[in-house]
């Protein structure tokens, strides 16, 4: 799941630079659902979304209620482990802790973000606190960022090779494993190399933390050009993780191993007036979504329209355990 991966923004979708060309050769062999749009426009819901099968009003969750109860609605990871297949979970987002109820049925979930310390309720005390220093206080605000000791979210990098060690493990069930990417998400801070590549030379007064910045102007209006440059910087951040992908993906058996790549929500870059993704635009919910069978499939193009709810079904499908499942559940 490539968190806050816009299709509107990806090279599969007919965007005019080619972002990502590890995807568009993946496609050659999967099925690419053209209207694919997520659940919700938060990485909490839509993930559980995903894994549910379930619309955000039905599990519960939401930004202001950070939780859901999974013996309520479980988890296709819990059908998974039913069916003997050893389940993992790799996250780069403090968002998708596993206090959340997101861990439901997974032997390993690696949500080791930020250092443990975190979770205490008396970190809790001090992040509130830094939180609202940073808006009193200018030299504290740190780009938005006032918690220097505490991010929320990890590197590509990390969570794929974490990943990639427990994939190799020498256990003889299949598995089933969620990988969640959080590089592209707000802020936009691409690595110098994919930079260079991507971002063409700029003098204006937007940067990758947009309104959230040290020394904003609130009164000041993005322009095009300053929209045009918080995407380029995007658009680095999306190459980047699609060349980071390809080199995971080189590492798996792919002629055992269904693959269903998809992200939780998109992200505007000044499509009404608006940016990021705390509405439902169609750049903040059309996302891209290709699904490969195990030894690939004759490429093609699906036009229906289908949701973040038919992530849980189509994997269960891909594993064969969805009609098994359908007739325990008595339908």
């Amino acid at each position: 799941i490539w968190d806050t991966s816009r299709a509107k923004s990806v090279s599969l979708y007919g965007y005019k630079r080619e972002t990502t060309p590890q995807l568009n050769a993946l496609a050659e062999s999967s099925l690419r659902f053209k209207f694919a749009r997520s659940a919700s426009s938060y990485t909490l819901t839509s993930h559980l979304s995903m894994l549910t099968g379930v619309y955000p009003s039905h599990h519960g969750a939401r930004l202001v209620r950070q939780v859901y109860d999974p013996s309520a609605t479980p988890s296709v990871a819990a059908d998974f482990a039913a069916a003997g297949y050893r389940t993992g979970a790799f996250v780069g987002t403090g968002v998708l802790a596993a206090r959340t109820g997101a861990a439901w049925g997974f032997e390993v979930f690696d949500d080791l973000v930020d250092p443990p310390v975190c979770d205490t309720h008396a970190w809790a005390l001090v992040h509130d606190l830094q939180a609202v220093l940073g808006e009193l206080v200018p030299a504290l605000h740190n780009n938005g960022l006032p918690h220097w000791f505490q991010d929320f979210q990890r590197p590509a990098s990390e969570v794929l090779a974490r990943a990639a060690a427990w994939i190799a493990e020498s256990d003889p069930r299949p598995f089933f494993c969620l990988i969640n990417l959080y590089d592209v998400h707000w802020p936009y801070v691409p690595a110098e190399e994919s930079r260079a590549q991507w971002v063409e030379p700029y003098e204006g007064p937007a940067t990758g933390y947009l309104m959230r910045a040290d020394g904003w102007d609130e009164s000041y209006r993005m322009t095009l050009a300053d929209s045009e440059h918080v995407r380029q910087l995007y658009d680095a951040e999306m190459w980047d993780l699609d060349r980071q992908v390809g080199a995971f993906l080189e590492r798996l058996d792919l002629g055992r191993t269904a693959l269903v790549l998809t992200s939780d929500h998109g992200e505007a870059f000044g499509e009404d007036g608006l940016f990021e993704h705390d509405d439902i635009l169609e750049c903040q919910v059309r996302v891209p979504l290709c699904v490969r069978p195990p030894g690939g499939s004759a490429p093609r193009v699906e036009e229906q329209r289908v949701c973040g709810i038919d992530i849980a079904p189509t994997l269960l499908d891909l594993a064969g355990l969805l009609d098994e499942i359908q007739v325990a559940d008595g339908g």
